[in-house]
């Protein structure tokens, strides 16, 4: 298992596939930070969107300079596997 100095999952407060990808991270004890980019202000959403070169599929998991986009339980899985 690769160690990330840095996991963020960034989501939707609304987002059944933000959820499941949590839950997943969750039950593989992987440490990592949530955001929910729906709920930051406008402010804050731009910064964040330029960040992910403005890509409106959720989830976004970043691994330090890697990007997961979408629900992938299988590459999540690989990446964190004991």
């Amino acid at each position: 298992m690769k160690k990330y100095k840095k996991v963020i999952l960034y989501s939707l407060s609304t987002c059944f596939w933000c959820s499941k990808t949590k839950k997943l991270l969750k039950e593989m004890n992987v440490d990592f930070e949530e955001i929910y980019v729906d709920l930051l202000s406008d402010e804050e959403s731009v910064k964040v969107m330029s960040a992910l070169k403005e890509n409106e599929t959720f989830p976004v998991l970043k691994l330090d300079n890697d990007y997961i986009i979408g629900y992938k339980e299988e590459s999540v899985r690989k990446l964190f596997q004991n």
